[in-house]
């Protein structure tokens, strides 16, 4: 009766006899039947809370029945009544039978919500392993997001040893797993960050760009691609993207003070002397001379692991010495400024 096995105690009961204790027994198998036939029906029908209740009522009876413990547990689920209950029939199932998938998948779920993915990922590969049925897919997709978020603790622990290089290696990994728009985002920020690290700008940029087509509204993204921009000298698209954040905000004072320093930093680049470092009374020969020494140093050819930079600075040279060199150009420059 303990265990519920009402077919092995009918006989059993009738080799007895109708003693009291007998008679006792067959009142509480009756009732067994019937809350467990009622509970059979709700649970096949999807009425998970009422199915929960006559196992329950099932239960008190014979407590210790694999099958009502399971039914139970995944009425819990379904209905998200009481999860810690559901985990404590889960572990109590397991205890019995460390396969039971029942029980496995939901202490997948469990250690999933509460970020202990190692145990996450241990218990929903039983699941995925064994079953093919209702729990496969959910477990299967808990699985891979277990397994990500594992790959993406690596990265951060990688990150924080100065391993840059494995760390990105951990991030992509856990790219290929994610389907979480809003976590692919933030994986691929984390990527720009090494990138940036590892002294590639350009793909940082890149990853900055893919985080923001998972999330449109990814602010860290704009502001890490913005300034990244600024550091290489970019102005034009930090300035963008500056713009984009202000409209997103309008009355945040740190979006608009990022936005000025792009700025200023951009009419900066716009002074052509400076930029060729020449006085502003210099000749043609000092400036085309002034011109090739720069062009010469800041080649993007001849900056291979910083052509990203190489360039930007490079087409600032190039833009100087084609106003500074003609002489109405430079008139106009030196009356009204850059366009």
């Amino acid at each position: 009766l303990k265990i519920g096995d009402i077919e092995a105690l009918t006989p059993l009961l009738d080799k007895i006899g109708n003693t009291k204790t007998a008679n006792c027994l067959r009142e509480h198998m009756k009732k067994l039947s019937m809350s467990k036939i009622a509970g059979d029906a709700a649970f096949l029908a999807g009425r998970y809370s009422e199915a929960l209740s006559e196992y329950n009522a099932c239960l008190k009876i014979s407590c210790h029945s694999p099958t009502l413990l399971e039914r139970k547990a995944i009425c819990l689920v379904r209905t998200a009544d009481n999860q810690k209950e559901a985990f404590e029939v889960a572990v109590k199932i397991l205890k019995d039978n460390s396969k039971n998938l029942v029980a496995n998948f939901i202490l997948g779920r469990h250690f999933k919500q509460m970020e202990k993915f190692r145990e996450a990922v241990a218990h929903f590969e039983v699941v995925v392993e064994y079953d093919s049925g209702q729990f496969y897919e959910e477990a299967r997709a808990g699985l891979r997001f277990a397994k990500a978020r594992l790959l993406i603790n690596e990265g951060d622990y990688a990150v924080f040893r100065g391993h840059s290089s494995v760390a990105l290696i951990k991030y992509r990994d856990a790219l290929e797993r994610l389907k979480e728009a809003a976590m692919k985002s933030e994986v691929h920020l984390k990527c720009a960050d090494v990138l940036v690290k590892l002294g590639d700008p350009e793909q940082a940029v890149e990853e900055c760009t893919k985080a923001i087509d998972c999330d449109s509204k990814a602010v860290k993204a704009y502001i890490r691609r913005a300034k990244i921009y600024e550091e290489c000298e970019y102005f034009t698209e930090a300035i963008r993207d500056y713009e984009y954040l202000c409209s997103l905000d309008k009355m945040n004072p740190d979006y608009r003070e990022l936005l000025s320093a792009a700025k200023r930093r951009l009419n900066k680049s716009r002074d052509y002397y400076s930029v060729l470092g020449v006085p502003n009374n210099a000749t043609q020969s000092q400036i085309k001379k002034a011109y090739h020494l720069k062009a010469k140093e800041h080649h993007p050819d001849k900056k291979n692991h910083q052509q990203f930079v190489a360039k930007s600075k490079f087409q600032q040279i190039q833009k100087a010495y084609s106003v500074l060199s003609d002489e109405t150009k430079r008139w106009d420059f030196d009356m009204f400024g850059a366009d």
